[in-house]
């Protein structure tokens, strides 16, 4: 095995080739991490954090930069990608976006995408405030990501086959709307976080 050395993630393997349906600019490399110990120094030194904190920091960190600039963000250009389609393709002697089916599917992109963008932006306020939970965090990821996922689908549909096709972006946009759901805590995580956010006041 060929590989170079990071600090950050330990031996690296470089020859090993992956092939990949989201972010496909974004490098990936598969990493084992053996006999792999983190000091009290460093945990001081680079504010890692411990036990549980670790993965909230993750979670928190993931809504404060990568939900806003990734999922608002990619649901704003499928919609505006999907509104002026619908509004200059012509089918049966209109444009697409007169017939309820596609005019609603824009409807619910428009509606989810700002939904989003106000989670996010709460949760943004009150980090600030220093008063954001793993709740607040959650629940602007689960949502942001899912909407991201249908309003890709939907520009899908609306575009027909050439929304599959790499002359346009949407195929793109669609297969990395995927990840969104999986990494920094998959949508599961995030509604067992929400969950027991409701039921611990109740329980004895």
């Amino acid at each position: 095995m060929s590989c170079h050395f990071s600090k950050k993630v330990g031996c690296v393997d470089v020859d090993f080739p992956f092939a990949k349906i989201h972010r496909t600019a974004v490098e990936t490399a598969d990493f084992r991490l053996q006999l792999f110990n983190v000091g009290k120094a460093l945990f001081r030194t680079h504010h890692i954090g411990t036990g549980g904190n670790l993965f909230k920091q993750r979670i928190v960190n993931a809504v404060l930069n990568e939900q806003p600039r990734s999922g608002c963000g990619k649901m704003e250009r499928l919609l505006d990608l999907s509104s002026q389609w619908a509004a200059t393709r012509v089918q049966f002697g209109q444009a697409i976006g007169k017939f309820q089916g596609t005019s609603f599917k824009l409807a619910d992109m428009a509606t989810e995408r700002r939904a989003a963008d106000l989670l996010v932006r709460a949760a943004c306020q009150k980090a600030d405030e220093g008063t954001m939970t793993a709740n607040d965090a959650a629940m602007a990821k689960l949502f942001g990501s899912e909407a991201l996922g249908r309003a890709a689908d939907n520009s899908v549909q609306i575009f027909g086959g050439m929304g599959l096709m790499e002359d346009l972006p949407i195929e793109r946009l669609w297969r990395e709307a995927r990840i969104e759901r999986i990494w920094d805590g998959t949508s599961e995580i995030q509604r067992h976080i929400i969950a027991r956010s409701q039921l611990r006041p109740y329980e004895t």
